[in-house]
């Protein structure tokens, strides 16, 4: 197991300039924390696929959905985490930055603040806290971290030594965050409601605007007899995420109004509670899940089977180019009632493979839409009268045929 790491800190100091970071050995520590979970999530979900197969298309959207909700937060946390820029403390031009950014200029800071924090959901649980404080203004949260506190400590006396200042050893924050909770403590217990509220609101909005994208999609071939697409249970994947993140601008419209002048007061108690700054937040999530929900909204769009009088079209999930087969491309059309699946199980249900000239086949049990085995023989039938070639029966199609 991967210990706690016993230099979380990097200090350095270099032309007058203290440049305060993460330490190589935290990063990792994080990393691998966050890498395990998600190797943990992928298990998970591929020992139920594994035992489950052949899995329907609603159980594949299902996967698909509780696999993308167990690693966007973890690729979002690592996002940020690789993101944060080194602290640097300059007396030259007197600024004190994060990356490029001012934070304060250093004639201004107070002195530094080590304080303890108890963990609002465990309370036999205590974090240090380091913060620079200004004379004027919110103090700069920089690092927390576990007990003990020893380096935490340490590289406050640096930084206090290098500004020439001193350390305040304080339960300020705890003080702060017992005063405020009073008063907000069942405003951010409403929050929960109202996010679940508009989460679903936008969420379903998102759903049903997407499966008209869908829709429209199916525009682009007035000449197809039949048109296979994606589900539309395959549009709630990316609308759940757009609705969560969409959920943020309603909830933060409600609490302006609710709360009036009060309003960033109980932004600061949400920002002590949970030990984050949402606002931060919001622009690289807002990003991140924007990115991802347009490459599967993309990937859905590109994922369709077209039959028309003249040829097949189809474009495979994860491909970007169509293939186009005539129908006096095709070799042979067969079916079984049974397959076997790929962990030797066998399945009751019928399936079809069209096999082409080129050595190439496609099986309906690839098929975007989950057709019943009414279209499925529909479909296939046309198929036959297309193309001439008559569909041969199996009693089985062998492990990994269909595949």
């Amino acid at each position: 197991m991967l210990g706690k790491p016993k230099q979380p800190f990097a200090v350095s100091e270099d032309k007058g300039i203290l440049r305060v970071s993460m330490s190589k050995q935290a990063l990792l520590y994080y990393i691998a924390f966050v890498v395990g979970f998600l190797l943990l999530n992928f298990l998970i979900l591929t020992v139920y696929v594994v035992m489950n197969s052949p899995l329907t298309k609603t159980q594949w959207y299902g996967v698909l959905i509780l696999g993308a909700m167990g690693t966007v937060p973890g690729v979002i946390f690592l996002v940020l985490l690789l993101r944060r820029k080194p602290y640097a403390f300059d007396r030259g031009t007197g600024r004190f930055l994060q990356g490029t950014k001012l934070i304060f200029r250093i004639e201004g800071i107070q002195y530094i603040q080590v304080h303890r924090e108890q963990n609002a959901r465990n309370k036999k649980q205590f974090f240090f806290a380091l913060s620079v404080v200004p004379k004027e203004g919110e103090p700069h949260l920089m690092f927390k971290w576990e007990a003990p506190a020893t380096e935490l400590l340490a590289l406050a006396e640096k930084i206090a030594n290098y500004l020439g200042t001193s350390v305040h050893k304080g339960e300020d924050l705890a003080a702060s965050l017992a005063e405020l909770q009073t008063e907000y403590k069942k405003w951010d217990a409403f929050s929960f409601l109202l996010f679940l509220l508009f989460a679903s609101t936008t969420g379903l909005a998102w759903w049903w605007g997407l499966q008209k994208v869908g829709d429209w999609n199916s525009t682009r071939f007035p000449e197809a007899i039949y048109y296979l697409a994606p589900t539309r249970l395959a549009w709630a994947l990316p609308a759940i995420f757009l609705g969560i993140v969409s959920a943020d601008l309603p909830m933060r419209a409600v609490y302006r109004w609710l709360l009036k002048n009060k309003y960033q007061e109980f932004v600061r108690y949400q920002a002590l509670y949970y030990g984050v700054k949402t606002a931060a937040l919001t622009k690289p999530v807002y990003l991140f899940v924007g990115v991802v929900s347009l490459l599967m909204i993309l990937m859905f769009l590109d994922f369709y089977v077209v039959f028309t009088r003249g040829e097949i079209v189809i474009n495979p999930l994860f491909s970007v180019l169509e293939q186009r087969h005539a129908y006096n491309d095709i070799k042979e059309i067969t079916t079984a009632p049974q397959f076997i699946a790929p962990n030797g199980n066998v399945v009751s249900r019928r399936e079809y493979i069209i096999r082409f000239s080129d050595g190439s086949t496609w099986s309906t049990h690839f098929a975007p839409s989950e057709l019943d085995a009414a279209h499925k023989s529909e479909v296939l039938k046309f198929v036959a009268s297309q193309s001439n070639v008559p569909i041969r029966e199996l009693e089985v199609f062998r492990k990994d045929e269909l595949y």
